[in-house]
């Protein structure tokens, strides 16, 4: 668990594509349109309307569904892989010098993981659909500036302890325009959709207006902000004892003292609401707000302080040395480090929370095509930073086996194609799998944006 972590405090010791396609493998492969694509259980957290369709299965049951997706400006694909598959393996000194100057820039590393361990949805057309599900989202992402960037990769030797016009200054203006975060919970996702009105036009509907709402119950499993843009600052950090951070001589919290369910940190709430019409038996609209909600963190949450830098203990705050977080998390939290921490009471975060609008064509009965708008709704360290835009298609080649592609993007992340593949089995079970970026597992080394989705146990019953 530990390794993900680490990827968002590379400099300190949301996320991109996966944030628009939820980790749904043919949702990936159009990159990430699905606001009038999606339906049975998938259609949790894109657009709680769509499981009033009549499309729906009386029965979707799926389990042990993930997806991935890390994108960096700063390091190459190979470097990527490390970070998932070798994350203990140390740096040399000539990487942690390539490290400082590649990770200064807004956009150094982003991540979202999702992990869908047991979803199902059940639909009548009298009573529309209802879909409950279990998962985890993680979430990361990375911006530093220089000077921060130096002190993580360099420790004690960095330049700025030799400056001490630096030395006099606060925290937040020493490594002012950085933003780190990283944000970990699991959910139970409980929605519903049904139709609220048809007009018919010669005996038949022409139009299907649906709606639909989600509520999500939510334990914060772990938490690390750091943000000092536009002159504010944040730095506080809660994680359950799952993570076995080493908080040195700052332990002054016992994570043995957490009870209840899953041993959160944080608890909170999360809505979506949705919308969707039918025009006849062609053109689909969508539109949903999604995440609507906070995590309140009460334990084992630490603060951060706005104080000048502390001159840290040369023995111990040594730079970070791999992407391994429990060899470096000392350096972090002990009272050797620069950073003052303490015990706070509380501290609340946004849920990543975006408006999804979408329109999609039957153009016959085997090709769907559409296009999704996405637009964050806040400036939350793991959302989306800026607006994403994609067009995707579906191909239904034969009853059991559909291929997904598409085109989409933004300047963040740079733009991508997009691939998906289900084959079904049996009338009733699927396999998928898909990617937002097909150029990246080809091998493509700039901006690189590794993206994939699975799906194994997904039964459609009747």
């Amino acid at each position: 668990m530990t390794q993900y972590l680490f990827i968002c405090l590379l400099m300190v010791a949301n996320l991109a594509f996966s944030q628009v396609d939820m980790g749904y493998a043919m949702t990936a492969g159009r990159g990430g349109v699905a606001t009038t694509f999606n339906y049975n259980y998938e259609a949790l957290g894109i657009n709680p309307a769509n499981l009033g369709w009549e499309k729906n299965n009386t029965l979707s049951l799926g389990a042990m569904r993930y997806g991935i997706s890390i994108q960096s400006e700063a390091l190459s694909l190979g470097k990527l892989w490390k970070v998932l598959l070798k994350p203990s393996d140390e740096f040399s000194e000539s990487e942690k010098e390539i490290f400082k100057e590649l990770f200064v820039t807004k956009n150094g590393l982003n991540l979202i993981t999702n992990t869908h361990w047991i979803s199902g949805s059940f639909q009548l057309d009298k009573i529309g659909g209802i879909a409950v599900e279990l998962s985890d989202k993680k979430l990361a992402h990375i911006g530093l500036n220089n000077n921060f960037s130096d002190i993580i990769f360099s420790g004690s030797e960095s330049y700025v302890f030799q400056d001490l016009a630096l030395m006099a200054q606060n925290i937040s203006d020493v490594f002012s325009e950085t933003r780190v975060g990283y944000t970990h919970y699991r959910f139970l996702n409980i929605s519903y959709g049904r139709e609220l009105l048809s007009i018919k036009s010669k005996g038949k509907k022409s139009l299907k207006l649906y709606a639909g709402i989600g509520l999500k119950r939510i334990w914060g499993l772990g938490l690390l902000e750091y943000n000092t843009i536009d002159g504010e600052f944040t730095m506080v950090s809660s994680f359950s004892d799952n993570y076995d951070i080493n908080y040195g001589t700052l332990n002054q919290l016992d994570p043995s003292s957490l009870s209840g369910l899953f041993d959160a940190t944080g608890k909170g709430y999360g809505l979506d609401f949705g919308l969707s019409l039918f025009v006849g038996n062609t053109i689909k609209v969508g539109m949903s707000i999604i995440d609507f909600g906070s995590i309140k963190w009460d334990e084992m949450l630490y603060e951060g302080k706005d104080t000048t830098l502390q001159f840290p203990d040369a023995t111990v705050f040594t730079g970070i040395n791999s992407f391994d977080l429990t060899s470096s998390s000392q350096q972090l939290f002990s009272e050797s480090s620069v950073f003052v921490f303490a015990p706070s009471e509380y501290y609340k975060s946004k849920l990543p929370a975006k408006t999804r609008m979408g329109v999609g064509v039957n153009i016959s009965k085997r090709i769907e095509i559409g296009a999704d708008l996405i637009i964050p709704l806040n400036r939350k360290n793991a959302n989306l930073q800026k607006v994403y835009f994609a067009t995707g298609a579906e191909i239904n080649l034969f009853g059991t086996f559909r291929l997904s592609t598409g085109f989409g993007g933004n300047k963040t992340y740079g733009y991508s194609i997009p691939l998906g593949i289900s084959m079904g089995f049996f009338r009733i079970t699927e396999f998928q799998f898909g990617t937002n970026d097909l150029f990246t597992l080809l091998g493509q080394n700039q901006n690189p944006n590794l993206s994939m989705a699975f799906a194994a146990l997904k039964f459609n019953l009747f």
